[in-house]
Parts: structure tokens; sequence; C-alpha cells
């Protein structure tokens, strides 16, 4: 079947809402693969999105990393069912390029992405690539502080919701969280119609929390009640989104995670403010979650941008107590292991043994020398 001169990429396209998203027989896999349809007439790029309607060139249905928009900047209704962009046969050569190394991007993220999603039926990884291609489009041209393209960030946070083998949804949300907030080219309702009610749900609820977080911030030792007032306040609105649906809350720690990994681009007073609320909100809810390792680093980076000197000191003196009982504790690890697998009755009711060496972070032991009134040179006593 030949379609007017289209080029396509990637074989989905959305349907109505709540609908599951299909896959188009004759479309191209993610791969910068370009294929040709028909003679020299119109060329069409689809991001994401499968066979659409050829209702002529615009001044909206020019590529943007894939997206459709109208004169406003943003997605028009009936484009947001199709995802795709199109120029005219007049295109130049330079266009083409464009769409070429929109293209390359792509896929360089999502080989990126699909390395730690891997465990996802074949249908949500589709559903997770079309994620990215439409995020895609909707972040081009925004830069994060650091000067790095801002889809950097969504990917990011998608990866950390994949390496804690999250669902299709709760990375689609990942991929998309900020899309409505920080773009105005997507609406809550287009969400729905092209990932279905529960995607919205959580990039909505995500969003909301996010709105709340800032609102009070901006309220904090104002007129009316304390600091202490203001976060608890905070926490009880949290806990209620959270009881709604947890996924909300997840998506919103790999957020907040990957913004302490990257805050060194951020002013000095900003960074401050920052760990201190992650402190407060954030590394607190990890521990209630169960989720300990995200707590650790979480705590560990607040430490050291809100306490740079104690966080460098206590890191050396850390760092080289590791050192030095770094023997002993290898073979207690060996011995153990010995043990253990010459035990009957553990063999019994395990398959794998896997034991591995854990120490406190370093927040928790700077908690513990101010708890205690202890200095540096007890640091062996509680390190363990």
């Amino acid at each position: 079947m030949e379609r007017g001169g289209s080029l396509w990429l990637g074989g989905r396209r959305c349907r109505g809402p709540g609908q599951a998203l299909s896959r188009h027989s004759s479309g191209a896999a993610l791969t910068g693969r370009w294929e040709r349809r028909g003679g020299e007439g119109s060329r069409r790029l689809a991001v994401g999105g499968g066979p659409g309607r050829d209702d002529g060139p615009s001044s909206s249905e020019r590529l943007g990393g894939g997206r459709p928009w109208d004169d406003q900047g943003r997605l028009g209704r009936n484009d947001a069912r199709r995802v795709a962009s199109s120029s005219s046969s007049s295109s130049s050569s330079s266009s083409v390029a464009k769409n070429q190394d929109d293209l390359f991007h792509i896929q360089k993220l999502w080989l990126e992405l699909v390395e730690v999603v891997s465990y996802l039926r074949e249908d949500e990884l589709e559903t997770v690539r079309n994620a990215l291609q439409i995020a895609y489009g909707a972040h081009k041209g925004q830069k994060r502080k650091s000067g790095d393209p801002y889809i950097i960030h969504p990917v990011a946070v998608a990866c950390i919701l994949g390496e804690l083998k999250m669902d299709a949804d709760s990375i689609v949300a990942g991929l998309l969280h900020d899309v409505v907030e920080d773009t105005d080219k997507l609406s809550f309702q287009d969400i729905e119609s092209m990932f279905g009610e529960c995607v919205r749900h959580i990039v909505e609820g995500e969003t909301k929390v996010s709105k709340l977080k800032d609102n009070l911030s901006s309220q904090q030792g104002g007129p009316g009640g304390n600091k202490s007032d203001k976060k608890n306040i905070d926490m009880q609105q949290l806990f209620i989104a959270m009881t709604k649906e947890i996924r909300i809350i997840i998506v919103k720690l790999a957020d907040r995670l990957h913004n302490m990994r990257t805050l060194e681009h951020m002013p000095a007073h900003k960074q401050k403010k920052i760990a201190a609320e992650t402190l407060t909100i954030f590394a607190p809810l990890a521990n209630l979650l169960g989720m300990h390792t995200i707590q650790d680093e979480l705590e560990d980076l607040s430490f050291m941008y809100s306490q740079p000197e104690e966080y460098r000191s206590l890191s050396v003196r850390v760092k080289a107590l590791k050192m030095d009982q770094s023997p002993v504790v290898y073979e207690a690890r060996k011995a153990l292991i010995s043990v253990l697998k010459e035990d009957p009755f553990f063999n019994q009711i395990a398959s794998k043994l896997d034991v591995r060496m854990r120490s406190r972070s370093l927040y928790n032991i700077h908690k513990k020398l101010k708890s205690n009134d202890l200095q540096l040179r007890d640091l062996q006593h509680i390190s363990q």
C-alpha cells in the first residue's frame, strides 16, 4: 500500500481514550531507518505515530522532534491522535538532515533506556518507546541548567524507575512527568487519549505534588504559621497522594533523585534549600516505602550540599577506614559463604547465595556522631 510519498518511523498510533496502542504492520522499527513510500510527492515522518491523514502542509506541521503543534504552540486535538509531523515537498535538504539528527538522538536515548527496561513485554516496550518519542518532541529545544537537552532528565527518571523494576505505566509516566507542567504542548487529556487513564493519573498526581511543594515552600516562615507547620502540611498532602496511588510518590522520588544527582549546576543558595527540603521530606518518604538505597543516596547528596566541609572531612576519614578494614571484611565474607554452602537446611530453602558488604551511609554516620557527641576519632565504632 502506498500513501502519498510518506516517510514513517515506528509502527504505533493512538486510538481512542483508554484503548491500547496498535502496531502498524508496515511501520519501520525505531532504528533510524527511512522508509520511502510513493513517488516524489509529500514526505512524512511519524515519530511515535502510525499512519495518519495527509491534511496538507501547514505552519503547525513542521518537525519539532516529532510533534505537530498549532500556531499557539499546543498539540492539536486531532494531531494528538497521530502524534506526527509533516513537511511539504519543497522542504529543504537541511530540514531532512535535521530530521535525521532527531532520529539519531531518539535512537541513542532508546538504547540507553531499553537496557534497563528489557524486563517489560514487547508490547509494553513499544508503548515506552512511543512515550520517549513524544517526550523528545515536547521538550525539544529546552535546556537544563547544565546546558544539556532537557530530555536527558525524563529519560534518567525512567531509567531509575526501570532499575526499580516498575511497571510500564510508571516508566511512561516518568518520561512524560514534565510535559504538561513545563512545555504546555500536551494536556492531561492528550496523555489519557494516548496512554490511558492510569498514566494520566500518575502524571497529573506528580504534577500536583510538585505544585503543592513549590507553593508551600514559598510560604515557609511567612504569616500564619512556622516552618514546622508548613512542613507537616506538606507531608500530610504527600501521604494523601501516596494512599491514592503509590506510584505517584515513587515517580516523584525518582525525579528528585536525578535532580539531586545534577544539583551542582544550581546556585549555592538553591543547593542548600533543595538539600534541606530533600532531607526533611523526600528521604523520610523513601524510608517509609522501604526504598533504603534511594534514601541513603538522597541523604548523602543532601549532606554534601548542605554541609560541604563536614561532608568532605567525614568522607575522607570513612574511605581510609574502609581501606584499612577491607581485608578483614573480605575474609569474614568468605568464611560466611563457606559455612552457608555446607549447611543442608540452607541449601534446601535457597537456590542462590549472594553475600554483600554494606556500611552505614555518610549522613547516617554524621547523625550518630552528632547525637552521641562523638568525634571523628570515634568513627570506627559506629561506621560498621
